[in-house]
């Protein structure tokens, strides 16, 4: 939750938009506001499109403990809920990170 190590969190995702913040197109203040928070509730709000949304992508470094990627009803890619009786999925990105860990 810093400027020079600024993570965020969208539908169960977590970002590094360290290198993004001073070129986000609504100013890097919006970016700074959502540091080590989750910034889904914003970020959809926002209304983003596609371009956004696969700029977001870019950034990714890994999902939260017991969230897996499934697709959404728009057709984009975003983890959901795993059911509290299934096995446990193995991590599919860089970093399989528990809630409120930090970078």
């Amino acid at each position: 939750n810093k400027n020079d190590d600024l993570w965020v969190i969208v539908h169960g995702c977590v970002y590094d938009l360290t290198d993004f913040a001073e070129t986000h197109p609504g100013g890097a203040d919006l970016v700074y506001e959502q540091a080590g928070k989750d910034a889904t509730k914003p970020f959809e709000d926002a209304e983003h499109d596609k371009t956004a949304k696969k700029t977001l992508q870019k950034y990714l470094i890994g999902t939260l403990k017991g969230y897996v990627k499934s697709e959404d009803a728009s057709g984009e890619e975003g983890p959901r809920q795993r059911k509290k009786d299934s096995e446990p999925e193995k991590p599919t990105q860089k970093a399989d990170l528990n809630e409120g860990e930090q970078g």
